[in-house]
């Protein structure tokens, strides 16, 4: 069995077509037929999403074309596993990165003058800062480390794959 991505086609026929070559027309409506079969939810085409995954019927008789995206069940879930990994691992470094900035963001205010004039007077909020700004420098070490290990994580797993 082989599979395809539904990519938006407005009707099973642009379907069909995408998948056989010359067609006449009885072939043309066996080939709608099986694929309507094999696939009952395209019925209703217009309610069917993008990247929905569709069987393949075999058919022999007919001239199929070959294209990449007919693959094996195993071997479009390994591709689609590699691309959501690495789609992970991007997100997961730009919010490591995003949260160690916030974090460098308030060290520096806490630091800054203005903050520091406002809570002179009061050794309880300084002391509170201290703590805060110590907790926020041990964040951004922590989040580096975290983002590298999943980083090599991924890495990893794709190697695996």
């Amino acid at each position: 069995m082989n599979i395809i991505t539904f990519r938006g086609e407005r009707n099973v026929k642009e379907v069909t077509n995408r998948l056989f070559t010359r067609l006449t027309p009885r072939q043309q409506e066996r080939a709608e037929a099986a694929i309507l079969k094999a696939n009952p939810q395209l019925r209703n085409i217009r309610r069917v999403p993008k990247g929905t995954v569709l069987e393949v019927p075999d058919l022999p008789e007919l001239q199929a074309k070959r294209k990449p995206d007919q693959e094996s069940p195993k071997s479009r879930f390994n591709e689609q596993l590699v691309e959501s990994l690495g789609t992970f691992s991007k997100q997961f470094a730009e919010e490591a990165s995003a949260a160690k900035e916030d974090s460098k963001v308030q060290i520096s205010l806490l630091k800054s003058r203005q903050f520091k004039g406002a809570i002179a007077n009061n050794p309880q909020l300084r002391k509170q800062a201290t703590e805060v700004s110590r907790a926020m420098t041990t964040r951004v070490t922590e989040v580096g480390e975290r983002n590298k290990t999943v980083q090599l994580a991924v890495k990893q797993m794709l190697k695996d794959l």
